[in-house]
């Protein structure tokens, strides 16, 4: 309550305006499947998949997002990891990101040059899987579980919770990360299903090496 007293004081003359927050363009469904390969002085290919999800923060369903990247390749339990890079050993790594202000979703993987075509066939199945309802219980928890460490651990930093803030405030979602648990808690299979159906897929890029006979 003293430091709140402090900042009103100074902050109580202050003339300020509302500002309208950024609007994110988003493409809610990709058209065509773009294919794009480079060329250089490499030893590792770099197979990055670009895909839109057809929705954004703004859409109200943030936690539902964040459990589909856990499931599908977010975490060390994820289909991505466990199936991809373990079990089938295609991948020094492998691993999806969402960005979630414009819906678009990104795999990225590092692969021998050779395994192009099945490493991209393989992270393209494990998405399939999940489309047809092929989450189990101990997948779904251990997204929960994951994730409900994640928001709780925001409280522990001021920084973390000055982030949190600021960037719920710039797409007008003011969710607390309790609130995000409670969100996550009530989550279910169905709801994580339906959100990886609107997912479609964009661009391909392939770095690979040089031709050194050529």
């Amino acid at each position: 309550e003293g430091i709140a007293a402090i900042f009103k004081s100074y902050l109580d003359g202050v003339e300020r305006a509302v500002v309208e927050p950024v609007r994110y363009p988003i493409v809610r469904k990709a058209t065509e499947v773009r294919r794009v390969d480079e060329c250089q002085d490499v030893n590792q290919g770099k197979l990055c998949i670009g895909m839109r999800t057809g929705k954004n923060i703004e859409d109200g369903c943030h936690h539902i997002a964040q459990l589909f990247s856990e499931i599908y390749g977010a975490s060390p339990t994820s289909k991505l990891f466990v199936n991809v890079r373990e079990k089938m050993s295609l991948c020094y790594f492998c691993r999806s990101m969402t960005n979630q202000r414009n819906g678009v979703l990104m795999v990225a993987s590092g692969i021998e040059f050779a395994n192009k075509e099945i490493a991209e066939e393989a992270i393209l199945k494990q998405l399939d899987a999940i489309k047809n309802g092929e989450i189990t219980l101990e997948e779904l928890e251990n997204a929960k579980r994951s994730l409900r460490n994640a928001y709780m651990s925001i409280y522990d930093s001021v920084h973390s919770m000055e982030l949190w803030t600021l960037n719920r405030s710039l797409s007008e979602n003011y969710d607390t990360p309790l609130d995000e648990k409670r969100k996550i808690d009530g989550a279910t299979v169905d709801e994580i299903v339906e959100y990886a159906k609107g997912i479609t897929l964009d661009t391909i890029y392939f770095l690979k090496g040089e031709d050194k006979n050529g």
